[in-house]
């Protein structure tokens, strides 16, 4: 079994760093683990940032607990789980989520938010998607550059090369950006 990590909403979006992460989720780097809450950020900042409708915000969270059927973890624990963790205020229900849902390493972009030490009681490690992504590209280079090309086929409103896509990703997970480009 991979292991499982739970996404932060800020890893959710924007669109393509959200688009690699769960398309190297479906080839099985990994299993997903999120909570309605998480999803529920995720479409808010979508129509927040004019990204989506509300309609359409809800059909792509729908879209993704339809593919990832197991990701959800508990509400009720989460709830019990949140006022004891000792996180940023505003990220104690992702550590949260995490417990609840098994997790071994919360994936996000805000590490400083998860001290280390109210996570290690349960063996919790915090991750950039760019380390993540990283550890896949130096495992698996065939497979991730597979990704990235599908995902780049997948674009076609407007079409973009997978350099373009690589390009786009450089926001965020800049290393990966990086090393990708030598394995095209």
């Amino acid at each position: 079994m991979a292991f499982l990590a739970v996404l932060d909403a800020c890893v959710l979006y924007p669109a393509s760093l959200q688009d690699i992460l769960l398309r190297c989720a479906e080839a099985e780097f990994f299993d997903v683990v999120w909570s309605e809450r998480i999803l529920d950020e995720v479409a808010r900042n979508l129509v927040a940032d004019a990204r989506a409708t509300p309609a359409r915000a809800r059909r792509l969270v729908g879209l993704m607990s339809q593919t990832f059927p197991e990701a959800a973890a508990d509400t009720d624990e989460i709830a019990r789980l949140e006022p004891t963790m000792g996180c940023d205020p505003d990220d104690n229900h992702v550590a949260a989520a995490a417990i609840a849902g098994g997790a071994d390493v919360i994936v996000t972009l805000n590490v400083g938010d998860f001290p280390p030490a109210a996570l290690a009681p349960w063996g919790i490690t915090v991750v950039p998607p760019d380390d993540l992504l990283c550890e896949f590209l130096d495992a698996a280079p065939d497979r991730v550059v597979s990704i990235l090309r599908q995902q780049s086929a997948a674009l076609s409103r407007p079409p973009i090369t997978v350099e373009h896509l690589v390009d786009l990703l450089a926001a965020t997970v800049p290393r990966l950006a990086a090393q990708a480009r030598s394995k095209l």
